[in-house]
């Protein structure tokens, strides 16, 4: 039975699980398969992930956060390295970017495309910027992830923002760590109980 107090952090103890090699499940890489398939495509149109995601979904749901699931079922199935850190601000998408950042301006650019990105050509960045930080081994706060998809087209770009933050700020001229933000931007949890 699935904890419904954070469905979020039981879908992807779910999908870290799939990936571990510890666990001799027959059917996980078919279940990782199907949710590859989901790679640019909207939800429902790769029908083969929906028995692996519905089981996952809040009670309640609307468009938002199913789109946040599937997406992030693909992409984790593309590159299955979960950041598993209880620190939001240091774990968020920014963060990973952040590790790839060198002195040339293509990583920048390409995150500042995605930071600019509406709801629409989401999906697209995001696959480029997993495809990135997959290259380079990078891992990304699954769960974190889930709950900022929700949120991207918030008018205050407040996920986006913590996003800059944390890519930018971790590059500080003066080499100091920036705190977190401001009360109520980064008090969410991230992947508390996540274990990869």
């Amino acid at each position: 039975m699935i904890d419904r107090t954070d469905p979020a952090i039981e879908f992807v103890k779910h999908l870290v699980w799939l990936n571990d090699e510890r666990n001799h499940d027959p059917h996980r890489r078919g279940e990782l398969a199907a949710l590859r398939r989901g790679l640019g495509k909207e939800p429902g149109q790769a029908p083969e992930m929906h028995q692996y995601v519905v089981p996952f979904l809040p009670d309640r749901v609307d468009e938002a956060h199913e789109r946040a699931y599937y997406l992030v079922a693909a992409l984790f199935a593309w590159h299955p390295e979960n950041w598993a850190s209880s620190d939001p601000w240091r774990t968020n998408l920014g963060a990973s970017f952040a590790q790839i950042a060198d002195r040339s301006s293509s990583v920048e650019r390409r995150f500042m495309a995605l930071l600019s990105c509406d709801v629409e050509r989401l999906p697209y960045h995001l696959r480029q910027a997993i495809g990135l930080l997959r290259a380079k081994d990078v891992p990304v706060n699954w769960r974190l992830l889930i709950e900022d998809l929700q949120h991207w087209d918030d008018p205050a770009r407040i996920v986006q923002r913590r996003w800059a933050r944390s890519f930018w700020g971790v590059r500080r001229p003066d080499g100091q760590t920036p705190e977190p933000s401001p009360k109520g931007e980064a008090e969410h949890t991230a992947t508390e109980g996540v274990q990869e």
